[in-house]
């Protein structure tokens, strides 16, 4: 390396000009090192594309990751963000209306909140998480066209917080495992809720909003109701509720109820 290029290469450094780093397929590598590079947590997304984790995460404090732009895909890559179980903190936060955020496969450790989608999120994806330790697991507090799908979700109490709390529309919650938790899935809006396992909870296993399709799921010894449909019409169909203060439990009429276990 000449002297001329050597004190460039320094100066670009500490003036955090050195350029991200990427994979060979172009996309965004995220480390720890990478992370305080760049100024620390959170660590702000304001790009499209696609992110991945090179490395696991450690945040003293405050949150993890923040996306603030449209059609992003963060790949945790089978690693882990481990937060300090500090109260309001949030692993992964979308803070402002979004679409296009896909979030999947890797663990969230120890926040409040696993990961929230604070105010309208349209055709976004949270698959194959592992949340654990916290009160909250994965919120969603408005938008449309929401997949939920293949997380497991095991709470730090069952008297605080939902594993899952959805409050879009046009949602598929399917083949997640959620426990200890205070409800383990609640969704105001109607969803389609199917093929999902919720054990233990303080409150009430699956939670469901008028017009949802509730069928194939697993509700086990949930100290509240094991299925609550708040509102007729819903379709309650082949599900399997054991052991909950009520199996299922439905409010008005005009439900839908066959093949469950137990029968109506």
């Amino acid at each position: 390396m000449t002297k001329l290029v050597r004190p460039f290469l320094f100066v670009a450094i500490l003036l955090g000009l050195w350029a991200p780093a990427y994979a060979t397929d172009g996309v965004m590598l995220i480390n720890q090192a990478t992370v305080l590079a760049s100024g620390g947590f959170p660590y702000v997304i304001s790009t499209s594309g696609t992110y991945r984790l090179s490395g696991n995460l450690v945040v003293a404090s405050g949150d993890g990751i923040h996306i603030n732009a449209d059609n992003v895909t963060l790949d945790l890559n089978g690693f882990t963000i481990t937060g300090s179980s500090a109260s309001s903190s949030i692993g992964i936060k979308v803070p402002s209306s979004q679409m296009g955020i896909a979030i999947r496969g890797g663990t969230l450790n120890m926040w409040y909140v696993g990961v929230v989608a604070s105010s309208s999120c349209t055709s976004c994806q949270f698959q194959q998480l592992l949340i654990h330790g916290t009160s909250y697991g994965i919120t969603v507090n408005g938008g449309t066209s929401v997949l939920i799908t293949g997380n497991t979700i095991q709470g730090v109490s069952s008297t605080i917080g939902q594993c899952i709390d959805n409050a879009a529309s046009a949602t598929i919650i399917s083949s997640n495992t959620v426990t200890n938790c205070a409800a383990g899935i609640s969704t105001v809006q109607a969803a389609n809720i199917t093929g999902n396992v919720a054990q233990g909870n303080g409150a009430g296993g699956i939670v469901a909003g008028a017009g949802s399709n509730i069928s194939a799921n697993e509700v086990q010894g949930n100290a509240g109701a094991g299925i609550s449909a708040l509102s007729c019409p819903s379709n309650l169909v082949g599900n399997t509720a054991t052991g909950n203060g009520t199996d299922i439990s439905v409010t008005g009429s005009g439900c839908t109820r066959y093949n469950n276990n137990p029968s109506p």
